[in-house]
């Protein structure tokens, strides 16, 4: 397991199976990046504050779990698996003007966005038999663009404008 606690940039690197890393970064113009190779890997990064960036590259056989919290104005947050099966992307954003991009490539997985504030931009594709894409946006001036590939495919949108 790798903690790092960041101000302004953090990077990791995990190999082989069964790793775990978690990024926490407090402040503006923070970046962050994770690059895991193999199986059954968890990785997280928090974020709070404005113009954050955090990234995710899995090459990966199967199960991996990345997970992306972002609070504060325009943040970018990109995940990235690029094989295997049975993965999960989970990006969180609370503010306004924030971007998440997600894409997975691979079977039975699953993308989960949700985005609160004004202006966020959301973008998820998977390529991949039996995999699941779900959108939630609260706010307004949103958009999203879900892409799925693939047989037995599940797509839940749900956008609201504040009350």
């Amino acid at each position: 397991m790798v903690i790092l606690l960041s101000s302004s940039f953090g990077i990791s690197l995990a190999k082989e199976r069964s790793n775990e890393v978690y990024l926490y970064q407090d402040g503006d113009h923070n970046k962050a990046y994770f690059e895991q190779f193999g199986s059954n890997h968890f990785s997280y990064i928090d974020q709070q504050g404005d113009y954050n960036n955090a990234t995710a590259q899995i090459l990966g056989e199967k199960n991996n779990t990345t997970i992306q919290t972002q609070y504060g104005d325009d943040n970018e947050a990109e995940a990235l698996i690029e094989s295997g099966m049975g993965n999960t992307i989970i990006q969180l954003q609370i503010g306004y003007d924030n971007k998440a991009f997600a894409t997975i490539s691979g079977s039975n997985s699953a993308i989960e966005q949700f985005q609160l504030g004004r202006n966020n931009r959301s973008n998820a594709t998977i390529e991949g038999d039996r995999s699941t894409i779900v959108h939630f946006q609260l706010g307004d001036g949103l958009e999203d663009n879900p892409h799925l590939v693939g047989n037995g495919r599940d797509l839940v949108v749900i956008q609201m404008p504040w009350f």
